[in-house]
């Protein structure tokens, strides 16, 4: 938004100084018609991008993206905002990948801290989308996810969790929900392996569809193999999809 701002004052005192120049050196009718067109152009320029435009369905979402680009008035802006956007989107994949999940589980009635680092791919069709001055965003409702992670319990165990999710995420809301299932595949000492058949609940919240949420996830182990009980974990985290 600083960044925005400062370019627009630039292009606004830079064509005040040109009107200056020329205001000294042409006739008083040409002086009058010429600041007039550069202030006609420097409040153009200046105009901010229109609002954020959602959609829901498919249909809509195709629409939408036939809309995509601006006036050409807008063009700097929109070229500079999709600069930012690409930046932003590396940021916030960087973040989403570094940054662990943190959270708690209970397993047969003991507790324990876990910390994983889930990754998300969506697929699937387009149920909303919104366009803004960070370009154009959709959002597709089912996601691979493989989960790698550590419990530490009595015993210290490693994970991975492969498993499918389905997000519902209306383009003009905050929050989005969704289910899950998969299956925790653990290894305890590195010499005791378990598996586990995985359904969960998930809170999803952030400005839909530009990627860069925060997750909620609920999730309830059993595991059936060796008959190992059970366990109920919950983690919060910073995810991209």
């Amino acid at each position: 938004m600083i960044t925005k701002r400062l370019r627009a004052r630039f292009v606004n005192v830079a064509l005040a100084a040109l009107a200056a120049v020329v205001c000294f050196t042409a006739s008083a009718p040409a002086r009058a018609d010429l600041v007039e067109e550069l202030a006609r152009i420097s409040h153009a320029e200046g105009r901010p991008l229109p609002a954020a435009t959602h959609a829901d369905s498919r249909q809509s979402c195709a629409e939408l993206a036939m809309d995509d680009r601006p006036p050409p008035a807008q063009l700097i802006h929109a070229d500079w905002a999709e600069v930012y956007d690409l930046l932003r989107s590396w940021r916030t994949m960087l973040w989403a990948v570094a940054v662990p999940h943190a959270g708690f589980t209970w397993r047969d009635g003991a507790p324990g801290f876990v910390l994983s680092w889930p990754g998300s791919g969506p697929f699937g069709p387009v149920t909303a989308c919104t366009r803004n001055d960070g370009g154009f965003h959709e959002h597709r409702p089912f996601r691979f996810v493989f989960e790698p992670g550590v419990a530490v319990m009595e015993e210290v165990s490693l994970f991975v969790r492969p498993g499918l999710r389905y997000l519902w995420h209306g383009s003009a809301s905050s929050l989005g929900w969704g289910i899950g299932i998969g299956s925790t595949l653990e290894w305890t000492d590195m010499d005791r392996f378990s598996a586990s058949v995985s359904p969960e609940l998930l809170v999803q919240y952030g400005r839909c569809c530009s990627p860069g949420y925060m997750m909620v996830a609920v999730r309830l182990d059993a595991f059936v193999p060796r008959g190992e009980g059970t366990a109920i974990t919950a983690s919060v985290g910073f995810t991209y999809w």
